[in-house]
Protein backbone atom coordinates (compact mmCIF):
# COMPACT_ATOMS: atom_id res chain seq x y z
CA UNK A 1 0.00 0.00 0.00
CA UNK A 2 1.45 3.57 -0.75
CA UNK A 3 2.55 5.98 1.71
CA UNK A 4 -0.41 8.42 0.23
CA UNK A 5 -3.18 5.73 0.68
CA UNK A 6 -2.40 4.90 4.50
CA UNK A 7 -2.37 8.61 4.87
CA UNK A 8 -5.88 9.12 3.08
CA UNK A 9 -7.22 6.07 5.38
CA UNK A 10 -5.73 7.83 8.63
CA UNK A 11 -7.47 11.01 7.82
CA UNK A 12 -10.75 8.82 7.17
CA UNK A 13 -10.24 7.06 10.51
CA UNK A 14 -9.51 10.07 12.21
CA UNK A 15 -12.29 12.08 11.28
CA UNK A 16 -14.63 9.18 11.89
CA UNK A 17 -13.17 8.98 14.94
CA UNK A 18 -13.90 12.92 16.13
CA UNK A 19 -17.17 12.49 14.58
CA UNK A 20 -18.04 9.92 16.95
CA UNK A 21 -17.14 11.76 20.11
CA UNK A 22 -19.01 14.58 19.00
CA UNK A 23 -22.25 12.51 18.39
CA UNK A 24 -21.07 10.77 21.62
CA UNK A 25 -20.68 14.05 23.20
CA UNK A 26 -23.68 15.38 21.58
CA UNK A 27 -25.80 12.37 22.85
CA UNK A 28 -24.37 12.93 26.89
CA UNK A 29 -25.20 16.61 26.55
CA UNK A 30 -28.52 15.69 25.11
CA UNK A 31 -29.78 12.85 27.71
CA UNK A 32 -28.40 14.76 30.53
CA UNK A 33 -30.27 17.96 29.37
CA UNK A 34 -33.18 16.48 28.63
CA UNK A 35 -33.30 14.72 31.83
CA UNK A 36 -32.80 18.63 33.71
CA UNK A 37 -35.50 20.44 31.94
CA UNK A 38 -38.35 17.41 32.82
CA UNK A 39 -36.96 17.43 36.53
CA UNK A 40 -37.05 21.07 36.87
CA UNK A 41 -40.45 21.40 34.80
CA UNK A 42 -41.83 19.07 37.21
CA UNK A 43 -40.66 20.43 40.14
CA UNK A 44 -42.18 23.82 38.93
CA UNK A 45 -45.95 21.47 38.61
CA UNK A 46 -45.69 20.49 42.02
CA UNK A 47 -44.49 23.89 43.50
CA UNK A 48 -48.04 25.19 41.43
CA UNK A 49 -49.95 22.99 43.27
CA UNK A 50 -48.80 23.95 47.02
CA UNK A 51 -46.36 21.18 47.46
CA UNK A 52 -43.93 21.11 49.85
CA UNK A 53 -39.87 20.02 48.41
CA UNK A 54 -37.79 20.85 51.31
CA UNK A 55 -36.84 19.84 54.79
CA UNK A 56 -37.24 23.43 56.53
CA UNK A 57 -40.82 23.70 54.82
CA UNK A 58 -41.74 20.35 56.48
CA UNK A 59 -39.79 21.01 60.00
CA UNK A 60 -41.95 20.69 62.90
CA UNK A 61 -41.50 22.67 66.17
CA UNK A 62 -39.00 20.88 68.66
CA UNK A 63 -40.38 20.26 72.15
CA UNK A 64 -38.57 21.29 75.38
CA UNK A 65 -36.17 19.22 75.97
CA UNK A 66 -37.78 19.35 79.73
CA UNK A 67 -40.78 17.31 78.66
CA UNK A 68 -38.43 14.88 76.05
CA UNK A 69 -38.06 11.18 76.96
CA UNK A 70 -36.57 10.20 74.38
CA UNK A 71 -32.87 10.26 75.80
CA UNK A 72 -34.36 8.18 79.15
CA UNK A 73 -35.82 5.73 76.98
CA UNK A 74 -33.05 5.32 75.54
CA UNK A 75 -30.96 4.75 78.22
CA UNK A 76 -32.68 2.36 80.10
CA UNK A 77 -33.19 0.31 76.43
CA UNK A 78 -29.68 0.21 76.42
CA UNK A 79 -29.40 -1.54 80.18
CA UNK A 80 -32.06 -3.99 78.27
CA UNK A 81 -29.81 -4.82 75.77
CA UNK A 82 -27.07 -5.68 78.06
CA UNK A 83 -29.27 -8.16 80.12
CA UNK A 84 -30.72 -9.93 77.17
CA UNK A 85 -27.45 -12.62 76.63
CA UNK A 86 -28.47 -13.86 80.38
CA UNK A 87 -32.18 -13.19 79.47
CA UNK A 88 -32.82 -14.62 76.65
CA UNK A 89 -36.80 -15.47 77.37
CA UNK A 90 -37.92 -12.32 78.89
CA UNK A 91 -36.12 -10.53 76.25
CA UNK A 92 -37.40 -13.04 73.04
CA UNK A 93 -40.48 -14.36 74.54
CA UNK A 94 -42.70 -16.80 72.36
CA UNK A 95 -45.18 -15.04 69.59
CA UNK A 96 -48.88 -14.42 71.46
CA UNK A 97 -51.44 -14.51 69.00
CA UNK A 98 -49.70 -17.39 66.87
CA UNK A 99 -51.83 -19.06 64.86
CA UNK A 100 -51.59 -22.88 64.80
CA UNK A 101 -54.75 -24.12 62.61
CA UNK A 102 -56.84 -21.90 60.55
CA UNK A 103 -59.29 -18.90 63.18
CA UNK A 104 -57.47 -21.24 66.31
CA UNK A 105 -54.65 -19.50 68.07
CA UNK A 106 -52.11 -21.17 71.41
CA UNK A 107 -53.07 -19.12 74.77
CA UNK A 108 -49.47 -19.38 75.70
CA UNK A 109 -50.73 -18.71 79.41
CA UNK A 110 -52.42 -21.73 79.92
CA UNK A 111 -49.13 -23.76 78.68
CA UNK A 112 -47.65 -25.65 81.70
CA UNK A 113 -44.19 -24.23 79.83
CA UNK A 114 -42.55 -22.01 77.46
CA UNK A 115 -40.31 -22.45 74.10
CA UNK A 116 -37.79 -20.06 73.89
CA UNK A 117 -34.03 -19.81 72.81
CA UNK A 118 -31.22 -19.62 75.61
CA UNK A 119 -28.33 -17.30 75.16
CA UNK A 120 -26.49 -20.03 72.58
CA UNK A 121 -29.36 -19.58 70.87
CA UNK A 122 -30.57 -23.03 71.34
CA UNK A 123 -34.51 -23.80 71.61
CA UNK A 124 -35.03 -25.61 74.97
CA UNK A 125 -37.91 -25.27 77.29
CA UNK A 126 -38.52 -22.74 80.66
CA UNK A 127 -40.68 -23.10 83.59
CA UNK A 128 -42.64 -19.70 84.25
CA UNK A 129 -40.69 -19.37 87.16
CA UNK A 130 -37.40 -18.02 84.64
CA UNK A 131 -39.47 -15.94 82.74
CA UNK A 132 -40.31 -14.02 86.46
CA UNK A 133 -36.75 -14.39 87.54
CA UNK A 134 -35.44 -13.19 84.42
CA UNK A 135 -37.98 -9.94 84.58
CA UNK A 136 -37.20 -9.63 88.01
CA UNK A 137 -33.44 -9.01 86.93
CA UNK A 138 -34.28 -6.03 84.51
CA UNK A 139 -37.34 -4.34 87.25
CA UNK A 140 -35.25 -1.30 87.18
CA UNK A 141 -34.54 -0.46 83.57
CA UNK A 142 -38.26 -2.04 82.95
CA UNK A 143 -39.80 0.43 85.72
CA UNK A 144 -37.34 3.19 83.76
CA UNK A 145 -38.77 2.23 80.30
CA UNK A 146 -42.86 2.79 81.41
CA UNK A 147 -41.69 6.04 83.67
CA UNK A 148 -40.40 7.51 80.45
CA UNK A 149 -42.86 6.99 77.97
CA UNK A 150 -44.87 9.33 80.52
CA UNK A 151 -42.93 11.79 79.30
CA UNK A 152 -45.44 14.35 76.41
CA UNK A 153 -42.68 13.86 73.52
CA UNK A 154 -40.19 11.18 72.53
CA UNK A 155 -38.39 13.02 69.94
CA UNK A 156 -34.68 12.12 69.09
CA UNK A 157 -34.33 15.34 66.61
CA UNK A 158 -32.86 13.59 63.86
CA UNK A 159 -30.89 15.38 61.45
CA UNK A 160 -32.70 14.26 57.58
CA UNK A 161 -30.55 16.30 55.67
CA UNK A 162 -27.99 13.40 56.04
CA UNK A 163 -30.71 11.45 53.65
CA UNK A 164 -29.85 7.74 52.78
CA UNK A 165 -27.05 7.74 55.03
CA UNK A 166 -28.96 8.41 58.48
CA UNK A 167 -28.41 6.18 60.82
CA UNK A 168 -31.58 4.49 63.26
CA UNK A 169 -30.46 2.30 65.84
CA UNK A 170 -33.48 3.54 67.77
CA UNK A 171 -35.81 1.42 65.58
CA UNK A 172 -34.53 -1.79 66.88
CA UNK A 173 -34.35 -0.42 70.83
CA UNK A 174 -37.90 0.01 70.60
CA UNK A 175 -38.54 -3.62 68.92
CA UNK A 176 -36.35 -4.97 71.66
CA UNK A 177 -38.64 -2.69 74.30
CA UNK A 178 -41.71 -4.00 73.07
CA UNK A 179 -40.83 -7.75 73.57
CA UNK A 180 -39.56 -6.92 77.31
CA UNK A 181 -42.88 -5.24 77.84
CA UNK A 182 -44.75 -8.11 76.51
CA UNK A 183 -43.06 -10.87 78.55
CA UNK A 184 -43.83 -8.19 81.80
CA UNK A 185 -47.55 -8.56 80.35
CA UNK A 186 -47.64 -12.06 79.53
CA UNK A 187 -46.00 -12.96 83.19
CA UNK A 188 -48.97 -10.88 84.50
CA UNK A 189 -51.54 -12.60 82.93
CA UNK A 190 -50.16 -16.12 83.64
CA UNK A 191 -50.10 -15.15 87.41
CA UNK A 192 -53.75 -12.84 87.47
CA UNK A 193 -52.13 -9.60 87.79
CA UNK A 194 -54.25 -8.26 85.34
CA UNK A 195 -53.63 -4.47 86.31
CA UNK A 196 -50.18 -5.18 85.72
CA UNK A 197 -51.08 -7.01 82.57
CA UNK A 198 -52.86 -3.42 82.25
CA UNK A 199 -50.26 -1.29 82.77
CA UNK A 200 -47.37 -3.26 80.17
CA UNK A 201 -49.77 -3.24 77.29
CA UNK A 202 -50.30 0.17 78.04
CA UNK A 203 -46.18 0.94 77.79
CA UNK A 204 -46.29 -1.13 74.29
CA UNK A 205 -48.91 1.12 72.49
CA UNK A 206 -47.09 4.20 74.29
CA UNK A 207 -44.04 2.62 72.78
CA UNK A 208 -45.35 3.76 69.33
CA UNK A 209 -45.39 7.20 69.83
CA UNK A 210 -41.81 7.30 69.97
CA UNK A 211 -41.62 7.12 66.21
CA UNK A 212 -44.86 9.51 65.71
CA UNK A 213 -43.13 12.45 64.71
CA UNK A 214 -40.59 11.03 62.37
CA UNK A 215 -41.38 11.20 58.79
CA UNK A 216 -40.12 7.62 57.64
CA UNK A 217 -41.74 5.23 56.05
CA UNK A 218 -39.63 2.79 58.35
CA UNK A 219 -40.40 4.34 61.30
CA UNK A 220 -43.72 4.26 60.65
CA UNK A 221 -43.50 0.43 60.17
CA UNK A 222 -41.74 0.28 63.12
CA UNK A 223 -44.54 1.63 64.99
CA UNK A 224 -46.87 -1.05 63.55
CA UNK A 225 -44.72 -3.48 64.20
CA UNK A 226 -44.67 -2.98 68.01
CA UNK A 227 -48.35 -1.70 67.83
CA UNK A 228 -48.89 -5.31 66.57
CA UNK A 229 -46.73 -6.93 69.31
CA UNK A 230 -49.66 -5.22 71.95
CA UNK A 231 -52.24 -6.21 70.15
CA UNK A 232 -51.28 -9.96 69.61
CA UNK A 233 -50.34 -10.00 73.68
CA UNK A 234 -53.78 -8.16 74.44
CA UNK A 235 -55.84 -10.96 73.16
CA UNK A 236 -53.51 -13.38 74.77
CA UNK A 237 -54.75 -11.53 77.83
CA UNK A 238 -58.30 -11.61 76.98
CA UNK A 239 -58.23 -15.78 76.64
CA UNK A 240 -57.39 -15.39 80.93
CA UNK A 241 -60.59 -15.60 83.01
CA UNK A 242 -61.03 -13.16 86.22
CA UNK A 243 -61.11 -10.03 84.31
CA UNK A 244 -63.42 -7.19 85.70
CA UNK A 245 -65.58 -4.39 83.86
CA UNK A 246 -62.90 -1.62 84.96
CA UNK A 247 -59.85 -3.38 83.88
CA UNK A 248 -61.21 -3.67 80.57
CA UNK A 249 -61.83 -0.37 80.28
CA UNK A 250 -58.94 0.49 81.09
CA UNK A 251 -57.30 -1.96 78.47
CA UNK A 252 -59.92 -0.30 75.60
CA UNK A 253 -58.90 3.11 76.43
CA UNK A 254 -54.89 1.64 75.49
CA UNK A 255 -56.07 0.98 72.15
CA UNK A 256 -57.98 4.56 71.12
CA UNK A 257 -56.63 5.95 67.85
CA UNK A 258 -53.64 7.33 67.06
CA UNK A 259 -54.00 8.92 63.50
CA UNK A 260 -51.80 6.74 61.88
CA UNK A 261 -52.77 7.41 58.86
CA UNK A 262 -52.21 10.81 59.14
CA UNK A 263 -48.51 10.05 59.99
CA UNK A 264 -47.54 7.64 57.21
CA UNK A 265 -49.07 10.59 54.54
CA UNK A 266 -46.44 12.89 56.17
CA UNK A 267 -43.45 10.44 56.32
CA UNK A 268 -44.34 9.76 52.60
CA UNK A 269 -44.04 13.54 51.73
CA UNK A 270 -40.90 13.47 53.65
CA UNK A 271 -39.36 10.63 51.72
CA UNK A 272 -40.42 12.75 48.86
CA UNK A 273 -38.47 15.46 50.06
CA UNK A 274 -35.03 12.53 50.32
CA UNK A 275 -35.48 12.14 46.89
CA UNK A 276 -34.42 15.53 45.98
CA UNK A 277 -31.74 15.33 48.70
CA UNK A 278 -30.07 12.16 48.12
CA UNK A 279 -29.38 12.56 44.21
CA UNK A 280 -28.17 15.95 45.39
CA UNK A 281 -26.06 14.58 47.18
CA UNK A 282 -25.16 11.22 44.61
CA UNK A 283 -24.28 13.77 41.82
CA UNK A 284 -21.60 15.88 43.83
CA UNK A 285 -20.54 12.69 46.56
CA UNK A 286 -18.60 10.01 44.51
CA UNK A 287 -18.14 8.14 47.85
CA UNK A 288 -21.74 8.52 48.69
CA UNK A 289 -22.92 7.50 44.78
CA UNK A 290 -20.74 4.64 44.89
CA UNK A 291 -21.60 3.29 48.23
CA UNK A 292 -25.66 3.30 46.85
CA UNK A 293 -24.45 1.66 43.76
CA UNK A 294 -23.42 -1.32 45.55
CA UNK A 295 -26.86 -2.85 43.80
CA UNK A 296 -24.45 -3.77 41.24
CA UNK A 297 -22.99 -6.68 43.24
CA UNK A 298 -26.10 -8.24 44.25
CA UNK A 299 -29.60 -9.50 42.55
CA UNK A 300 -32.78 -9.72 44.07
CA UNK A 301 -33.93 -13.32 45.63
CA UNK A 302 -36.88 -14.44 47.78
CA UNK A 303 -37.66 -10.68 48.50
CA UNK A 304 -34.46 -9.36 49.27
CA UNK A 305 -30.96 -8.51 48.22
CA UNK A 306 -28.11 -11.33 47.98
CA UNK A 307 -24.60 -10.79 46.92
CA UNK A 308 -24.19 -12.20 43.50
CA UNK A 309 -20.29 -13.28 42.58
CA UNK A 310 -21.14 -15.01 38.98
CA UNK A 311 -20.92 -11.83 37.43
CA UNK A 312 -17.92 -11.75 34.76
CA UNK A 313 -16.58 -8.26 34.77
CA UNK A 314 -15.31 -7.42 38.57
CA UNK A 315 -17.22 -5.76 40.71
CA UNK A 316 -15.56 -1.97 41.09
CA UNK A 317 -15.46 -2.03 37.13
CA UNK A 318 -18.80 -2.76 37.49
CA UNK A 319 -19.62 -0.46 39.61
CA UNK A 320 -17.02 2.69 38.67
CA UNK A 321 -18.81 2.29 34.83
CA UNK A 322 -22.58 2.07 36.36
CA UNK A 323 -21.52 5.35 38.85
CA UNK A 324 -19.68 7.55 35.97
CA UNK A 325 -22.40 6.85 33.10
CA UNK A 326 -25.13 7.41 35.76
CA UNK A 327 -23.44 10.69 36.96
CA UNK A 328 -23.12 12.21 33.56
CA UNK A 329 -25.92 10.59 31.51
CA UNK A 330 -29.44 10.00 33.46
CA UNK A 331 -28.93 11.50 36.93
CA UNK A 332 -31.53 13.94 36.07
CA UNK A 333 -33.91 11.70 34.33
CA UNK A 334 -33.47 9.02 37.01
CA UNK A 335 -34.61 11.68 39.62
CA UNK A 336 -37.45 12.72 37.93
CA UNK A 337 -38.88 8.86 37.70
CA UNK A 338 -38.12 8.37 41.26
CA UNK A 339 -40.18 11.57 41.84
CA UNK A 340 -42.38 10.48 39.78
CA UNK A 341 -43.42 7.46 41.52
CA UNK A 342 -43.01 8.78 44.91
CA UNK A 343 -45.95 11.46 44.33
CA UNK A 344 -47.79 8.24 42.77
CA UNK A 345 -47.68 6.80 46.28
CA UNK A 346 -48.49 10.06 47.84
CA UNK A 347 -51.17 10.05 46.33
CA UNK A 348 -52.69 6.66 46.92
CA UNK A 349 -51.53 7.49 50.53
CA UNK A 350 -53.19 10.71 50.52
CA UNK A 351 -56.20 8.83 49.53
CA UNK A 352 -56.03 6.15 51.99
CA UNK A 353 -56.36 8.98 54.82
CA UNK A 354 -59.39 10.45 53.23
CA UNK A 355 -61.06 7.12 52.84
CA UNK A 356 -59.72 5.60 55.91
CA UNK A 357 -60.29 2.40 54.03
CA UNK A 358 -58.19 0.55 51.33
CA UNK A 359 -58.08 0.97 47.91
CA UNK A 360 -56.87 -0.72 44.71
CA UNK A 361 -53.42 0.48 44.60
CA UNK A 362 -52.20 -2.58 42.35
CA UNK A 363 -53.38 -0.08 39.68
CA UNK A 364 -50.55 2.44 41.09
CA UNK A 365 -47.86 3.60 38.18
CA UNK A 366 -44.72 2.62 38.26
CA UNK A 367 -42.64 4.13 35.77
CA UNK A 368 -39.69 1.70 35.94
CA UNK A 369 -39.02 -1.18 37.81
CA UNK A 370 -35.59 -2.68 37.34
CA UNK A 371 -34.86 -6.00 38.96
CA UNK A 372 -31.56 -6.77 36.85
CA UNK A 373 -28.32 -5.39 38.55
CA UNK A 374 -26.80 -4.28 35.58
CA UNK A 375 -25.51 -1.66 33.16
CA UNK A 376 -29.17 -1.97 31.66
CA UNK A 377 -30.41 -0.85 34.95
CA UNK A 378 -27.77 1.76 35.83
CA UNK A 379 -29.21 3.62 32.42
CA UNK A 380 -32.42 2.69 33.54
CA UNK A 381 -32.64 4.69 36.94
CA UNK A 382 -30.53 2.53 39.22
CA UNK A 383 -32.32 4.15 42.29
CA UNK A 384 -35.71 2.57 41.83
CA UNK A 385 -33.93 -0.74 41.77
CA UNK A 386 -32.44 -0.52 44.82
CA UNK A 387 -34.85 -0.27 46.72
CA UNK A 388 -37.30 -3.28 45.85
CA UNK A 389 -40.50 -3.76 45.50
CA UNK A 390 -42.23 -2.51 48.46
CA UNK A 391 -44.68 0.79 48.69
CA UNK A 392 -47.81 -1.64 48.60
CA UNK A 393 -46.59 -3.50 52.06
CA UNK A 394 -45.94 -0.48 53.33
CA UNK A 395 -49.38 1.17 53.27
CA UNK A 396 -50.77 -2.25 53.90
CA UNK A 397 -49.21 -2.37 57.36
CA UNK A 398 -51.01 0.94 58.54
CA UNK A 399 -54.16 -0.66 57.26
CA UNK A 400 -53.81 -4.02 58.92
CA UNK A 401 -52.99 -2.24 62.04
CA UNK A 402 -55.50 -0.04 61.94
CA UNK A 403 -58.16 -3.16 61.28
CA UNK A 404 -56.78 -5.15 64.37
CA UNK A 405 -56.67 -2.52 66.54
CA UNK A 406 -60.46 -2.30 65.38
CA UNK A 407 -61.01 -5.93 66.13
CA UNK A 408 -59.19 -5.41 69.58
CA UNK A 409 -61.48 -3.02 70.77
CA UNK A 410 -64.59 -4.74 69.47
CA UNK A 411 -63.60 -7.60 71.40
CA UNK A 412 -63.17 -5.92 74.45
CA UNK A 413 -66.37 -4.75 74.33
CA UNK A 414 -67.89 -7.66 73.77
CA UNK A 415 -66.05 -9.28 76.89
CA UNK A 416 -67.61 -6.16 78.85
CA UNK A 417 -71.22 -6.36 77.28
CA UNK A 418 -71.48 -10.11 78.00
CA UNK A 419 -69.39 -10.02 82.01
CA UNK A 420 -72.02 -7.84 82.31
CA UNK A 421 -75.45 -9.10 80.95
CA UNK A 422 -74.35 -12.78 81.13
CA UNK A 423 -74.59 -13.36 76.77
CA UNK A 424 -73.03 -11.72 74.11
CA UNK A 425 -74.18 -8.89 72.13
CA UNK A 426 -76.56 -10.01 69.09
CA UNK A 427 -74.53 -7.45 66.84
CA UNK A 428 -71.79 -4.87 67.35
CA UNK A 429 -74.39 -1.75 67.11
CA UNK A 430 -75.47 -3.06 70.62
CA UNK A 431 -72.07 -1.63 72.18
CA UNK A 432 -72.57 1.52 71.23
CA UNK A 433 -72.31 4.26 72.60
CA UNK A 434 -71.85 2.61 76.26
CA UNK A 435 -68.87 0.42 75.10
CA UNK A 436 -67.66 1.89 72.48
CA UNK A 437 -68.37 5.58 70.94
CA UNK A 438 -68.59 3.77 67.35
CA UNK A 439 -69.39 0.47 65.68
CA UNK A 440 -65.78 -0.37 65.06
CA UNK A 441 -65.21 -0.25 61.34
CA UNK A 442 -63.11 -2.49 58.81
CA UNK A 443 -60.09 -0.17 57.08
CA UNK A 444 -60.01 -2.99 54.52
CA UNK A 445 -63.41 -2.24 52.68
CA UNK A 446 -64.30 1.10 54.97
CA UNK A 447 -67.38 -0.89 56.19
CA UNK A 448 -68.25 -2.45 60.00
CA UNK A 449 -66.43 -5.25 60.67
CA UNK A 450 -68.49 -7.95 60.30
CA UNK A 451 -69.63 -10.52 63.33
CA UNK A 452 -72.15 -12.96 63.73
CA UNK A 453 -73.19 -15.20 66.81
CA UNK A 454 -72.56 -19.04 66.55
CA UNK A 455 -74.86 -21.81 67.46
CA UNK A 456 -72.32 -23.04 69.99
CA UNK A 457 -72.16 -20.01 71.94
CA UNK A 458 -69.34 -18.08 70.74
CA UNK A 459 -69.04 -15.75 68.09
CA UNK A 460 -67.05 -15.11 64.31
CA UNK A 461 -65.68 -11.47 64.20
CA UNK A 462 -63.66 -10.38 61.16
CA UNK A 463 -62.09 -7.85 58.75
CA UNK A 464 -63.16 -8.67 54.75
CA UNK A 465 -58.60 -8.58 54.65
CA UNK A 466 -56.15 -7.64 52.02
CA UNK A 467 -59.04 -8.46 48.95
CA UNK A 468 -61.69 -6.66 49.79
CA UNK A 469 -63.50 -9.49 49.44
CA UNK A 470 -66.50 -11.06 52.13
CA UNK A 471 -65.84 -14.77 52.29
CA UNK A 472 -68.47 -15.03 54.78
CA UNK A 473 -65.66 -15.57 57.93
CA UNK A 474 -63.30 -17.82 56.27
CA UNK A 475 -59.96 -18.14 58.36
CA UNK A 476 -58.72 -20.55 55.52
CA UNK A 477 -54.93 -19.76 54.89
CA UNK A 478 -54.38 -18.33 51.22
CA UNK A 479 -52.12 -20.38 49.27
CA UNK A 480 -48.53 -19.85 49.19
CA UNK A 481 -48.36 -17.48 52.23
CA UNK A 482 -47.33 -17.11 55.77
CA UNK A 483 -50.01 -18.27 58.19
CA UNK A 484 -50.76 -15.39 59.74
CA UNK A 485 -53.69 -13.10 60.42
CA UNK A 486 -53.88 -11.07 57.52
CA UNK A 487 -52.33 -13.94 54.93
CA UNK A 488 -56.04 -15.86 55.41
CA UNK A 489 -59.07 -15.27 52.94
CA UNK A 490 -60.51 -13.35 55.46
CA UNK A 491 -58.74 -12.02 59.31
CA UNK A 492 -60.66 -13.78 61.55
CA UNK A 493 -60.31 -13.14 65.15
CA UNK A 494 -58.79 -16.49 66.73
CA UNK A 495 -60.11 -18.51 68.79
CA UNK A 496 -58.57 -20.48 71.60
CA UNK A 497 -57.22 -23.71 70.45
CA UNK A 498 -57.36 -26.31 72.26
CA UNK A 499 -54.24 -27.70 72.75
Amino acid sequence: MSTGRIRRSLVILSKTFVLLLGLLILYVLEENLRGWVSLHLYIHQLRSQGEKLTLAELESPKPPQTENGAAALLAAAGQLQSLSHACPLASEPPETMKLVAPGKAQVLCKQPTLKGLNSNRERQMYEWADLSRQLDEASMPLREVKDALKQPSLDLDLDYSQGFRLSLPHLNEGRNMARWLESAALNDVHNGDFDGAVTNIAAIASLTKFQKSERLEISQLTRMAIGQTGLGMTWEALQAPGWNDAQLAQLSEVWRGQDTFSDMVRAVEEERTFTLVDFDLWRRDRSARREWMNIFDVVWEHDQWVRDESRPLPGKIRLFLASELWRLVWSYQDECRALHNREALLDIARTIEKRKSWVPVTSLPTVYDCREPSLLCARSYFSSAFAGPGWEQALLRILFFEAQREMTRAAIAIKRYQLRTGKLPPDLAALVPEYLPEVPYDSMDGKPLRYRLNADGTFTLYSVGEDGKDDGGDPSFQPNRWKDLWCSRDAVWPSPATN
